[in-house]
């Protein structure tokens, strides 16, 4: 998996981490804390809560968070799984198998999961942005394009779907595409040193090497030393050999 791509899965990764609440190395308080803001926003926010045991659900949450704290991956599992099955209209339990499951590299479970959310809540781009990540680490790229579509039909400037599709249409050696995405992030990012770095590279390997040159010049003018701004550098600088 090139560079670009494992940077766009990180992105993702850090949005996924704030969307499941993910609370590795939280104990005590703050996991109590979390998990019964879980709680009232299925109590305020979903029409069907009056249905949930609000009770029970707090409870297998915060044991869910604590099992994972400790790394007992299959234990929050175990643990999600079975509050699922007694509410299966419940978002955030589906959405959170999603991400455990993915963290334990259980990718077809990961997808049905994360499908299974976005059936609860259509417009959520959450569980979406999930399937993406783990879409791209099944390396289906046409897949990781297609989400990603969807997503930005609900949310047209989401930063983790438009630097996962540039990722993907790099891989796919789509240069001109990867390009276009990637002046997507940067008309709204113009500092974001990884899609100029993809914007870069996808210039070389479209066979324009001034033009890439001059975008590796003005990468290491902002960061000095950057090794992949370097090796583009030197790449495009390169004379053909007679």
């Amino acid at each position: 998996m090139n560079v670009f791509v494992k940077n766009s899965i990180r992105c993702f990764q850090r949005d996924e981490g704030r969307v499941d609440m993910n609370t590795k190395g939280i104990i005590g308080t703050k996991i109590t804390v979390m998990v019964v803001a879980v709680v009232v926003s299925i109590g305020l926010g979903m029409p069907e809560a009056k249905a949930i045991d609000l009770v029970k659900t707090q409870a297998a949450f915060k044991l869910s968070y604590a099992q994972e704290a400790v790394k007992n991956f299959f234990g929050a599992i175990a643990t999600t799984k079975k509050l699922v099955a007694s509410e299966p209209g419940l978002y955030e339990g589906a959405l959170r198998l999603g991400y455990l499951y993915g963290i334990t590299q259980s990718y077809p479970d990961s997808v049905a999961a994360y499908k299974k959310a976005s059936s609860l809540k259509p417009e959520a781009v959450e569980p979406r942005l999930g399937l993406m990540g783990i879409l791209g680490r099944l390396q289906k790229w046409d897949d990781v394009i297609q989400e990603g579509q969807n997503v930005l039909g609900i949310d047209p400037h989401n930063l983790s779907a438009l630097s996962q599709i540039a990722g993907a249409q790099y891989t796919k050696k789509n240069w001109a595409e990867a390009k276009t995405t990637y002046n997507k992030v940067l008309a709204l990012y113009p500092a974001n040193l990884e899609m100029k770095l993809g914007h870069a590279w996808a210039t070389f390997f479209e066979g324009d090497k001034k033009a890439a040159l001059d975008e590796f010049n003005l990468i290491l003018t902002v960061s000095p030393g950057n090794a992949r701004g370097l090796a583009g550098w030197r790449a495009s600088s390169a004379k053909k050999k007679k």
